[in-house]
């Protein structure tokens, strides 16, 4: 028997999971809670395809985490922007932004289980102990101030924002764990 599986198998699968985890997230709640369900279906898609038995519960532990990080971000204002026409490209813009802190990080997180046999735990710790702040750091600077030219949701009506702070909390535990 052939143990061996067709590489489209790695982006068919967790593309799978990660929908139908987001249609149970719709339907069951939003934000962190409910973001919860997709990171934890892609990282046991994951467990299952790349044979990780043994270390399935924290592959789907950190694929909950990570990706219920993003869950933070607000987006429903984002996506107004999106359907006004003059401020159709700040939104598309917006949108493209937050999604792409909101998947780097969670597959930073995720990444870090897939290859956690490698890392010391000590390593591991350091890693999250900089991304933790470096997110704090970006969140605090950047996402807390609606008077910004990077926040990119509606400063009359100010929501919390986390993306810049996922993505340079992402930015910097792969940048300590590369240099």
């Amino acid at each position: 028997m052939n143990n061996t599986c067709h590489k489209s198998i790695f982006i068919f699968f967790p593309a799978v999971a990660m929908s139908l985890g987001w249609a149970l997230r719709g339907t069951i709640g939003g934000g962190q809670m409910g973001a919860l369900i997709p990171g934890a279906m892609v990282a046991l898609s994951l467990a299952v395809i790349l044979k990780k038995q043994k270390s399935a519960a924290f592959l789907v532990l950190c694929g909950a985490a990570g990706i219920a990080m993003g869950g933070q971000m607000t987006y429903g204002q984002t996506l107004g922007f999106v359907i006004k026409e003059e401020t159709f490209w700040k939104g598309f813009f917006a949108c493209f932004t937050k999604g792409a802190a909101w998947g780097l990080s969670g597959s930073a997180i995720i990444g870090i289980a897939l290859i956690q046999e490698r890392l010391s735990k000590k390593l591991i710790s350091q890693m999250v102990l900089v991304m933790v702040a470096a997110t704090v750091v970006g969140w605090h600077f950047i996402d807390k101030n609606s008077t910004n030219i990077f926040y990119l949701s509606d400063p009359e009506k100010p929501r919390n924002e986390i993306w810049f702070g996922l993505l340079l909390g992402a930015i910097s535990l792969l940048a300590y764990h590369y240099i």
